[in-house]
């Protein structure tokens, strides 16, 4: 009935599509357990509280927020909510790991032969401080590397276009080898939809296991040959573990995949980084403890280990399968790295740098949410759980551009990347921009916020005000989200109000550097609403977006004789913020 009746409030359904939502088998019998339960009819439960939530706001209100968009709460919880939070400033953790993303996901090798995606790229990582560049299939076809399976005549230039582009800009490539099936995800649930037409790579790039080690000894002799010694010793290669077999070199056995790489790179490149073996500790914790104990018992130890790291819970349905239920506005990571991290202690594992090579709140590809502040909100709440955890995060994806298809006619197609398809950066750009203002020691961190110092005793505070997906949004695949339906996907929208109170801060002058993204302004979507929604958008219209899509940026002023200083700062629903405190 709870469920029921947020559906009603929340969502435009007919009351026979919130019956059978919500699991009943006839209308009649929804009306009937309903009117017991509430002394209403649906229909009068819908049109009492949405009169009520109307006289709650004045017509300049109205003006500003559609009635669609007031969230549906208890009637006993406040639409407000204060966080006093008491910050020492002079306390400080250890430095320990500083965790940040600086590993950006391209996805596939060949996407980075287009100048656009390279462009992207470039500002990606000046602005955001990325140091590796995460790819795939650098054997592909595409790459135009040998004919079929041949494999006495290699023709890298084409991968050489793209590691040149690395190379130049000073960053450090992560190959994810072997190979990976191309998919062009949409609903994670629904496998028949994972893939369209041609976006699918159904070559079998490897087929022997000979075959493997000829074109990997191939290669590693080119760039040494073409980049030396000295300059490949810095890259990373990382073999993860293909659960699902659908490649080629997934259908060969991982251990000899892993031990014939693994051998070649010792003997070619003794320095290199060797990562593995990529899989998510939930999928399959058998299989990762026979790959940690192969690796360990055969003398085959990489320098770290990687893992992969989505917001998916495979839960057993009655009357069997699985169902597949949506986490990512909880901490999934903190509560992978938790399975992971106690995986190691029960095997007395070695301590090895642990490397999160892909992560995201989502892996479809036409999910609005993926273009909000909701979004960037859910992934500070990620970053902020691993900070001082893990070695290196690397987010997944760059560009929006890599997902189009026939179906992408529009300026948000609901891609997980951090530009859209046009450049424009998205909220997932700014949350991580934010990230890269954090210091180097935290000082104190919990739901909501991670307040962080430099060595100059500067301090860096985030804040975020993460909203809880409803039932509105479990019940439905999430590549069912457009733009119009995302006020009807969490479970409030309630602002939050956090109280800094600062104690044994350094006395002097202080400047205060405000940076804010919010929710209903200022971000692509809510731009893009106020142009209606336009389908494709002129270049004076894509610039328009990229100039006012923006946080917005206050200064202030503060002195403290004694150390001690107040601020209030106030987030609406999926706020978040960047204060800079340094003393003067």
């Amino acid at each position: 009935m709870t469920h029921a009746r947020e559906f009603l409030l929340t969502t435009d359904r007919t009351v026979t599509e919130v019956a059978y939502d919500c699991g009943f088998s006839n209308l009649s019998v929804f009306n009937r357990n309903f009117r017991a339960f509430y002394k209403k009819t649906p229909l009068e439960m819908r049109a009492m509280e949405r009169a009520e939530q109307a006289k709650a706001f004045d017509s300049s209100e109205l003006e500003a927020h559609t009635l669609a968009s007031v969230a549906v709460s208890s009637d006993t919880e406040p639409r407000h909510s204060s966080c006093p939070i008491f910050i020492d400033a002079g306390h400080e953790s250890s430095p320990g790991i500083q965790t940040k993303v600086d590993m950006i996901n391209i996805g596939q090798a060949a996407d980075l032969l287009d100048v656009r995606i390279r462009d992207q790229l470039d500002e990606a990582a000046e602005k955001l401080e990325i140091r590796y560049v995460r790819i795939t299939n650098i054997f592909s076809s595409a790459l135009r590397i040998r004919r079929g399976h041949e494999d006495r005549k290699l023709n890298f230039e084409r991968i050489d276009i793209i590691l040149d582009h690395l190379e130049q800009r000073n960053l450090i490539p992560v190959f994810e080898l072997p190979e990976k099936e191309r998919r062009l995800l949409i609903n994670i649930s629904d496998p028949e939809k994972w893939s369209e037409g041609d976006s699918v790579n159904p070559e079998q790039v490897f087929t022997s296991l000979e075959e493997w080690k000829e074109i990997f000894n191939g290669f590693l002799l080119h760039i040494i040959d073409r980049y030396s010694a000295e300059t490949v010793k810095d890259w990373v290669f990382e073999f993860w573990y293909d659960i699902l077999q659908t490649t080629g070199a997934g259908k060969l056995p991982f251990t000899r995949v892993y031990e014939i790489g693994y051998r070649l790179l010792r003997e070619h490149l003794p320095e290199a980084n060797i990562l593995a073996s990529g899989m998510c500790c939930s999928i399959s914790q058998e299989i990762l403890r026979k790959h940690l104990v192969f690796f360990r018992e055969n003398d085959l130890l990489p320098d770290g280990l990687s893992l992969i790291i989505y917001p998916y819970q495979v839960e057993q349905k009655e009357g069997g399968g699985n169902g597949v239920s949506v986490v990512s506005d909880t901490d999934f990571i903190e509560n992978e790295l938790n399975q992971y991290e106690k995986v190691l202690k029960e095997l007395s594992y070695p301590d090895l740098p642990l490397w999160i090579t892909e992560w995201n709140t989502s892996l479809s590809q036409r999910n609005a949410y993926n273009d909000t502040t909701a979004k960037a909100c859910h992934m500070l709440t990620q970053i902020t759980e691993a900070y001082g955890r893990a070695a290196h995060m690397g987010y997944g994806n760059l560009s929006d551009w890599s997902a189009q298809y026939m179906d992408t006619d529009k300026p948000f197609m609901g891609a997980g990347g951090i530009f859209s398809k046009d450049g424009i950066r998205k909220p997932s750009y700014f949350a991580l921009e934010f990230s890269c203002l954090l210091g180097e020691a935290v000082v104190k961190k919990g739901h909501g916020y991670l307040i962080t110092k430099r060595r100059d005793h500067n301090l860096s505070i985030l804040l975020f005000n993460p909203r809880k997906f409803g039932f509105a949004y479990q019940q439905r695949q999430e590549g069912d989200f457009k733009a119009e339906d995302l006020s009807y996907v969490f479970q409030d929208n309630h602002s939050v109000s956090y109280h800094l109170n600062f104690s044994n801060l350094v006395p002097g002058d202080y400047q205060i550097i405000s940076y804010r993204m919010y929710s209903d302004r200022g971000n692509p979507l809510s731009e893009w609403k106020k142009l209606n929604y336009r389908g494709t958008l002129r270049s004076y219209e894509v610039s328009y977006l990229k100039s006012i899509c923006i946080p917005r940026m206050e200064y202030a002023n503060e002195k403290t004789a004694d150390g001690s200083l107040q601020l209030k700062v106030t987030l609406g629903p999926n706020d978040f913020s960047m204060i800079l405190l340094a003393v003067r």
